[in-house]
């Protein structure tokens, strides 16, 4: 068993572990946020990036396809998935659909205190939007740009990771 060695302090925390790459590092430019795949030493998240990775998890997550919480996730991949998405508009639309899905899903385990204890305001979510999605018809590709604002007053923007293109 390994030991994760923290200079920083997470007293009173629940801790997440890493499971993107890129998100210690928030910035003014947009990063693609990707699933690890590597077997280093885990990362701990917290703050504003646990929130994005919960959000994130949330977001890509087939509504229905967690067997033990079946009302966790969105409709989003299912949409693309079996071609319900065919052109800007809707992706848009679907994009507005699942980020509501993921902000009132993260609204309500915030307030379940009996279940998951105080949230932090810097781990608490005050809103999420699209602020962006680009279709680049070279590439058959969608990058859907998210925004959140955490209760404590950071915002951060970021890119849903997706190896989805579109046909």
């Amino acid at each position: 068993m390994r030991t994760i060695v923290s200079t920083d302090s997470y007293a009173g925390r629940q801790l997440d572990l890493e499971c993107l790459q890129s998100m210690y590092t928030p910035s003014t430019s947009f990063v693609e946020m990707t699933p690890s795949a590597t077997f280093e030493t885990p990362k701990i998240v917290a703050g504003a990036q646990k929130l994005a990775q919960r959000f994130i998890v949330l977001f890509t997550t087939t509504l229905g396809s967690d067997k033990f919480n079946t009302d966790f996730g969105t409709k989003l991949t299912d949409a693309a998935k079996y071609g319900n998405i065919t052109g800007y508009t809707e992706i848009e639309l679907m994009a507005n659909m699942a980020n509501e899905q993921a902000r009132d899903a993260i609204f309500a385990a915030d307030a379940d205190t009996d279940t998951y204890g105080a949230i932090p305001d810097d781990e608490k979510l005050a809103n999420s939007w699209i602020s962006d999605v680009v279709v680049d018809k070279d590439t058959r590709t969608v990058r859907i740009y998210v925004s959140i604002a955490t209760a404590a007053g950071e915002a951060i923007t970021f890119v849903v990771p997706t190896t989805s293109g579109i046909y």
